[in-house]
């Protein structure tokens, strides 16, 4: 998982680590901002690598995987809304904030 702050300074790293990323409860959520977070959280980082070797492995067949320069939730606070997507401001660079893909048994 990367996470950045309002200059896109990673904050986290990217490849799987054996230890996952900890955050202690909060105030607010991806769903709701508003949310009060009773529990700790734990986060393991998986690579676009990792996650399509994963299927792979698994006999899977790749057979689509599209990057998208949106989300469809506020991600980073400098995000902006179009319609229900959210994305980077016009003086930033464009970068991928989601995927997809689709797989399926040959």
């Amino acid at each position: 998982m990367m996470l950045f702050g309002a200059d896109l300074t990673v904050c986290y790293p990217y490849f799987h680590a054996a230890e996952p990323l900890v955050f202690p409860p909060k105030v607010g959520n991806y769903a709701d901002p508003t949310a009060v977070v009773t529990k700790t959280e734990y986060s393991w980082p998986h690579a676009l690598g990792e996650i399509v070797g994963a299927l792979l492995d698994a006999g899977l067949r790749l057979d689509e995987l599209r990057e998208y320069p949106f989300t469809y939730w506020k991600a980073f606070p400098f995000l902006i809304q179009q319609g229900e997507r959210w994305l980077m401001p016009p003086d930033r660079p464009s970068i991928p904030l989601t995927f997809s893909l689709r797989a399926s048994r040959p």
